[in-house]
């Protein structure tokens, strides 16, 4: 038995026959662990619409007038303003708005002081205490319950020749937001001072058809 061992040794081949060629084992990837995807997101919920608040009406209630144009009463003379005033007053009473008048050289600022500049051709520029005058009378606003608050300023008097040209500024203001809702430039011009009423009239009917045709374009009447 101890003789037969090497032939035993070279007849037996764990592979196979030592003379066939051994088909290679193939074995396939590792497939992958599997991965966790997420789901898209949801879109985004549209965005509200806006909504315009639209202005408050002048309709109902006051109106507080702060006038400048008395700065240049040598210009215009007391009696264009004065038809001024009551033109304007009675045409907010026709549109059932109250109204009433402060006059800058009757406020309180009026004996503050202000810088005058130099006037060229009949032109003047100079500082004034606008928001002065109306932070002094701001507790008249609040005993007659104005709701609004109207800036008359003579921003622009320019004298060329035979000429005035004139510029007046209008502002309103909502006096429960302090928000600006009309800004309103009016450029007017003539060629002599007025000296009759009649004059005097047909100037202020002007300029107050120009001013309330703006209001009725922004809808605040």
């Amino acid at each position: 038995m101890a003789g037969a061992w090497p032939a035993i040794a070279q007849t037996f081949h764990p592979g196979g026959p030592p003379n066939k060629q051994r088909t290679p084992l193939i074995v396939p990837p590792a497939r992958p662990a599997p991965v966790a995807i997420a789901p898209p997101a949801p879109p985004m919920p549209p965005a509200p619409p806006r909504v315009a608040v639209a202005p408050a009406k002048l309709r109902g209630s006051l109106v507080y007038v702060y006038s400048f144009l008395d700065l240049r009463e040598g210009l215009y003379t007391s009696k264009v303003l004065d038809r001024f005033d009551g033109d304007l007053t009675a045409r907010l009473q026709a549109e059932t708005i109250g109204s009433k008048i402060l006059h800058f050289d009757h406020s309180a600022a009026s004996t503050g002081e202000f810088y005058a500049g130099g006037s060229l051709n009949g032109s003047e520029s100079r500082e004034i205490p606008v928001m002065e005058t109306i932070y002094r009378n701001l507790a008249d606003e609040v005993a007659v319950k104005a709701r609004f608050r109207l800036i008359v300023f003579p921003s622009q008097y320019t004298v060329a020749g035979a000429w005035r040209f004139y510029q007046i500024r209008f502002v309103l203001i909502d006096t429960r937001t302090n928000r600006r809702v009309m800004d309103y430039l009016y450029s007017g011009k003539h060629l002599v001072m007025w000296k009759n009423s009649e004059n005097s009239e047909a100037w202020s009917k002007k300029i107050l058809d120009h001013l309330f045709a703006e209001l009725k374009t922004r809808d605040l009447l």
